[in-house]
Protein backbone atom coordinates (compact mmCIF):
# COMPACT_ATOMS: atom_id res chain seq x y z
CA UNK A 1 0.00 0.00 0.00
CA UNK A 2 1.40 3.39 -0.94
CA UNK A 3 0.57 6.21 1.43
CA UNK A 4 1.90 9.69 0.76
CA UNK A 5 2.52 11.34 4.11
CA UNK A 6 5.52 13.47 3.23
CA UNK A 7 5.57 16.81 5.08
CA UNK A 8 5.91 18.72 1.82
CA UNK A 9 2.76 17.20 0.37
CA UNK A 10 0.60 17.65 3.45
CA UNK A 11 -1.58 14.96 4.87
CA UNK A 12 -4.16 13.47 2.56
CA UNK A 13 -6.97 12.19 4.74
CA UNK A 14 -8.30 10.05 1.91
CA UNK A 15 -5.25 7.92 2.68
CA UNK A 16 -6.83 7.10 6.03
CA UNK A 17 -9.55 5.23 4.17
CA UNK A 18 -6.73 3.00 2.84
CA UNK A 19 -5.06 2.86 6.24
CA UNK A 20 -8.27 1.82 7.97
CA UNK A 21 -8.78 -0.93 5.38
CA UNK A 22 -5.25 -2.18 6.06
CA UNK A 23 -5.70 -2.04 9.83
CA UNK A 24 -9.13 -3.69 9.71
CA UNK A 25 -9.17 -5.87 6.55
CA UNK A 26 -12.34 -7.81 7.35
CA UNK A 27 -15.59 -6.92 5.61
CA UNK A 28 -17.90 -7.27 8.59
CA UNK A 29 -20.15 -4.67 10.19
CA UNK A 30 -17.86 -4.49 13.24
CA UNK A 31 -14.80 -3.97 10.99
CA UNK A 32 -16.65 -1.21 9.13
CA UNK A 33 -17.43 0.50 12.44
CA UNK A 34 -13.76 0.21 13.49
CA UNK A 35 -12.63 1.63 10.13
CA UNK A 36 -14.98 4.57 10.53
CA UNK A 37 -13.84 5.13 14.12
CA UNK A 38 -10.17 5.18 13.07
CA UNK A 39 -10.91 7.63 10.26
CA UNK A 40 -12.88 9.94 12.56
CA UNK A 41 -10.20 9.75 15.26
CA UNK A 42 -7.56 10.72 12.66
CA UNK A 43 -9.71 13.59 11.44
CA UNK A 44 -10.30 14.80 15.00
CA UNK A 45 -6.54 14.67 15.70
CA UNK A 46 -5.47 16.02 12.30
CA UNK A 47 -2.85 18.44 13.65
CA UNK A 48 -1.34 15.76 15.86
CA UNK A 49 -1.24 13.22 13.01
CA UNK A 50 0.41 15.79 10.73
CA UNK A 51 2.98 16.69 13.41
CA UNK A 52 3.71 13.00 14.03
CA UNK A 53 4.15 12.24 10.32
CA UNK A 54 6.37 15.29 9.85
CA UNK A 55 8.59 14.36 12.80
CA UNK A 56 8.99 10.78 11.58
CA UNK A 57 9.77 12.02 8.06
CA UNK A 58 12.33 14.51 9.39
CA UNK A 59 14.08 11.67 11.21
CA UNK A 60 14.33 9.85 7.88
CA UNK A 61 11.85 7.10 8.67
CA UNK A 62 8.92 8.21 6.52
CA UNK A 63 9.03 4.86 4.74
CA UNK A 64 7.47 3.30 7.85
CA UNK A 65 4.10 4.71 6.78
CA UNK A 66 4.28 2.74 3.54
CA UNK A 67 5.67 -0.42 5.13
CA UNK A 68 3.48 -0.39 8.23
CA UNK A 69 0.51 1.96 7.83
CA UNK A 70 -0.97 0.25 10.88
CA UNK A 71 1.29 2.52 12.98
CA UNK A 72 -1.68 4.88 12.81
CA UNK A 73 -3.69 2.29 14.69
CA UNK A 74 -2.05 3.84 17.73
CA UNK A 75 -4.62 6.60 17.41
CA UNK A 76 -6.95 4.15 19.16
CA UNK A 77 -4.84 1.20 20.33
CA UNK A 78 -2.88 1.18 23.57
CA UNK A 79 0.88 1.45 23.10
CA UNK A 80 3.23 0.40 25.91
CA UNK A 81 0.84 1.68 28.60
CA UNK A 82 -2.94 1.37 28.53
CA UNK A 83 -3.54 4.79 30.10
CA UNK A 84 -1.51 6.82 27.60
CA UNK A 85 -3.39 9.24 25.39
CA UNK A 86 -2.68 9.73 21.68
CA UNK A 87 -0.09 12.45 22.33
CA UNK A 88 1.88 10.16 24.67
CA UNK A 89 1.66 7.21 22.27
CA UNK A 90 2.86 9.20 19.26
CA UNK A 91 5.56 10.87 21.35
CA UNK A 92 6.84 7.47 22.46
CA UNK A 93 6.97 6.22 18.85
CA UNK A 94 8.77 9.39 17.75
CA UNK A 95 11.26 9.01 20.61
CA UNK A 96 11.85 5.40 19.54
CA UNK A 97 12.79 6.47 16.02
CA UNK A 98 14.88 9.32 17.39
CA UNK A 99 16.87 6.81 19.45
CA UNK A 100 17.32 4.63 16.35
CA UNK A 101 18.63 7.63 14.46
CA UNK A 102 21.37 8.11 17.05
CA UNK A 103 22.61 4.51 16.84
CA UNK A 104 25.76 3.76 14.87
CA UNK A 105 25.00 3.45 11.15
CA UNK A 106 25.68 -0.28 11.02
CA UNK A 107 22.76 -0.77 13.46
CA UNK A 108 20.37 1.54 11.54
CA UNK A 109 17.23 -0.03 10.07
Amino acid sequence: MSIDLKPSSGLNFNDFVKVSADVYPANSISALIRKLFLYLKAKKNKALVQKFSQEINQLGYGHIFQQEPSVFGNLIWPYIHKDWNVVERFSSITNHYSLLKNLPKFLDV
